[in-house]
């Protein structure tokens, strides 16, 4: 059996035309196919595992645009649950806005199609550029500092953020090497990359004060009785400065400023 057959040979097979055949497979209901056309064409097209270009398919019918979203491995569980709950939340507010979100494997560089761009999440310089490299869509960062104007980056206002010396802020730390480093210097950082790392700076700080940004942290110490406070840097702000990253990129809308602050 002869797969990655055409449209028109799809067409064929079924006897009719091709528009038919994409009016069925794209869901059109605006047009009279009757009932026993309809299932020949779907049987048919799953028979011989034809697939539609979703790429395509969004720009004929200006429905949901595709956006990879790609990020990095980490087996430590409150980065893990992180990753996720970003996941989850972007896709979300993208999709009220016309975006699908399309998660890549972890970590796996390479080309991706039938994508009109990629965001990336906390990962590092190095991956990001390699990334780039390989595709021809606008690729945007969430939480790396790139410094090219090629390129919309999302980042954090941490010098709002953390302006109190006598507390001592719990995070998992990010791929870039450039955030680690400005948290550093701002304030009393207890980067957390394993149970130990948590336990060893709660016994360090007991007398103090803790603040984090990871909500999965939170959750946990509260389970064992130890206050904490969170602050929420995935805001709706920063998901817009996304939004607006991804539109002015896919519509190639000029902007003076790439390097966005929330």
């Amino acid at each position: 059996m002869k797969k990655n057959i055409t449209l028109s040979e799809l067409a064929k097979i079924c006897g009719c035309s091709a528009a038919t055949v994409s009016y069925v497979l794209n869901g059109r209901k605006d047009q009279r196919i009757s009932a026993e056309t309809e299932q020949k064409i779907l049987q048919m097209a799953n028979l011989y595992q034809y697939r539609i270009n979703p790429y395509a398919k969004a720009l004929a019918t200006g429905e949901l645009h595709n956006i990879m979203f790609f990020y990095e491995y980490s087996d430590f569980t409150f980065e893990k649950s992180e990753t996720l709950n970003f996941i989850n939340e972007i896709s979300k507010f993208l999709k009220e806005n016309k975006y699908n979100v399309i998660v890549a494997p972890a970590g796996q560089v390479q080309t991706f199609n039938f994508v009109d761009a990629i965001i990336t999440y906390k990962i590092s310089r190095d991956t990001f550029f390699e990334l780039a490299n390989k595709n021809y869509v606008p690729v945007i960062s969430i939480d790396t500092i790139i410094n090219d104007n090629l390129f919309y980056e999302i980042t954090n206002k941490f010098e709002n953020i953390i302006n109190d010396t006598k507390t001592i802020y719990l995070t998992t730390p990010y791929k870039d090497n450039q955030i680690n480093k400005l948290l550093m210097d701002r304030g009393n950082i207890c980067f957390i990359n394993s149970f130990k790392d948590l336990y060893d700076a709660i016994n360090k700080y007991k007398n103090n004060d803790f603040i984090t940004f990871n909500y999965e942290i939170k959750n946990y110490l509260e389970s064992l009785s130890i206050p904490i406070d969170f602050y929420c840097i995935n805001t709706k702000e920063k998901y817009e400065a996304i939004l607006q990253s991804i539109n002015n990129s896919i519509s190639r809308i000029e902007s003076d400023n790439h390097q966005i602050k929330v």
